[in-house]
């Protein structure tokens, strides 16, 4: 009986190993069609929510963005008072309005969002950053996980930190992105996103 449980065993122990080795070891490569690639995407919406640190001080926003390929409109909500800032851009320049209906432009949001808030978001490049995606034309440093997904990006003085990431439909996004420089951290939670029909 004991010779017989023996056998029964090594045999057993034979076909879990087969098994495991049909089962690619942790850490192995992740075969090209598996790799992690943003949607192909040439319009989209994303809401969520953004806090943003500056030394000692703090502030919290919601947010709407729909980016078109040649202009964008993003909403912020929460700590600017009387309905938050809207912000809205295409080649032509930008504007910001207020809920109180003031306006004012400038050619680029990095400076009229320092003018009229003491902060600015990179615009032009978090657009690209915030899908995962480096800005084109600028050097750009990676670091990814095994899967291809983004880690840790560098990018025009910024390390933007890829923290969590979240299944919408049959595309992977970004759910929480941190960007960093200097004394100024943002914190991004993606809620939803969505593609556009242009």
């Amino acid at each position: 009986m004991a010779r017989q449980w023996g056998r029964a065993g090594l045999l057993g122990l034979a076909a879990l190993l087969g098994a495991c080795s049909l089962t690619p070891p942790a850490g192995a490569p992740v075969p090209p069609d598996q790799r992690w690639m943003p949607p192909a995407w040439t319009a989209w919406a994303a809401q969520g929510r953004l806090a943003i640190r500056r030394g000692d001080e703090g502030l919290n926003a919601g947010f709407r963005w729909r980016q078109m390929p040649d202009a964008y409109d993003i909403q912020l909500s929460g700590p600017f008072g009387q309905g938050g800032v809207r912000i809205l851009g295409n080649e032509n320049g930008v504007t910001l309005e207020t809920a109180d209906g003031r306006r004012d432009g400038a050619a680029d949001p990095e400076r009229l969002m320092a003018r009229h808030l003491g902060w600015s978001l990179p615009v032009s490049g978090l657009r690209y950053w915030v899908r995962g995606e480096a800005e084109p034309g600028q050097p750009a440093r990676w670091q990814r996980d095994d899967r291809g997904r983004p880690r840790r990006l560098h990018q025009s003085g910024w390390d933007i930190y890829y923290l969590a990431y979240r299944t919408w439909g049959v595309d992977e996004l970004p759910r929480v992105v941190r960007l960093e420089r200097s004394d100024l951290e943002v914190r991004l939670v993606i809620d939803r996103w969505e593609p556009l029909d242009e």
